[in-house]
């Protein structure tokens, strides 16, 4: 199982992105050759439900609330829907501790330790240096699971 982060998650829903083939490229070589199974996080919806409901002029999506909740409808049936747990908060507060995390670095710390708590070892994220230093989990970029080069 892999959980796809959160901009993985926006890419898919963005056909016109520079990154958009490479989210799906990797989510469909990832299923199909390796047999992989993918989760999400209620807080990745979260997230891309705010960045999907922002303006344009906000750097958003500008989608009206309608289209937002399709999108995210659309992906909890591509995705499952990771459960959250109150001992998932213990774990948090212990990564935090252990890595002296501060300021963003703390969601980060949420995904993983969702992830801990569901069992859920490998994430798939353009941002894999936002999740190298936690010790507890591998990350996956898209293009590198392409073998291609990196698109900024």
């Amino acid at each position: 199982m892999i959980l796809a982060d959160t901009n993985v998650l926006a890419r898919l829903i963005q056909p016109a992105h520079r990154h958009h083939q490479a989210a799906v490229d990797s989510v469909s070589r990832l299923a199909v050759e390796e047999g992989e199974e993918f989760a999400v996080s209620l807080h990745s919806l979260y997230e891309l439900y705010f960045i999907m409901t922002k303006s344009v002029a906000s750097n958003g999506f500008g989608y009206a609330v309608k289209r937002a909740c399709a999108e995210m409808a659309a992906l909890e049936a591509l995705f499952q829907l990771l459960p959250e747990t109150s001992t998932a908060c213990q774990t948090w507060r212990g990564l935090l501790e252990k890595y002296g995390l501060v300021n963003r670095r703390c969601f980060d710390a949420k995904l993983v330790a969702n992830m801990i708590k569901n069992g859920i070892r490998r994430i798939l994220s353009f941002n894999d240096h936002d999740f190298k230093g936690f010790a507890e989990i591998a990350t996956l970029n898209p293009f590198d699971c392409l073998g291609v080069r990196r698109v900024p």
